[in-house]
């Protein structure tokens, strides 16, 4: 199944998914990268953690780990770093915490 703009319905999750990203970012609700998302995890306020595919293998396990500790679901994105980092206005961005409920829940039902 192909849509009309020729993309796998895959992609057109993951676009979806990643236009949420920018929305939350705008709203002041994402902590982009893995430190900031990491804090937020401490401090208990991240709903949802979401890695890129190109994650490397260490910030992978910090990220899976820290989602354990905290009792948060980690997704991962079928896209890049710098695909994730353009759409929320910034470089390459391999981690990000989703710090609001609405936009987690918003972003796991789209998956």
């Amino acid at each position: 199944m192909v849509t009309q703009k020729g993309q796998t319905p895959s992609q057109v999750r993951v676009a979806g998914i990643v236009s949420l990203l920018s929305l939350a970012r705008r709203a002041g609700v994402v902590e982009p990268g893995l430190d900031a998302a990491l804090r937020a995890c401490r401090r208990g306020v991240a709903r949802l953690l979401v890695v890129t595919e190109d994650l490397g293998k260490s910030a992978r396990s910090k990220t899976e780990q820290m989602g354990s500790e905290c009792k948060l679901d980690v997704i991962q994105l079928d896209t890049s770093m710098a695909e994730l980092g353009r759409a929320l206005g910034l470089r390459d961005v391999g981690v990000v915490a989703v710090c609001d409920a609405n936009f987690a829940k918003g972003i796991i039902k789209k998956l």
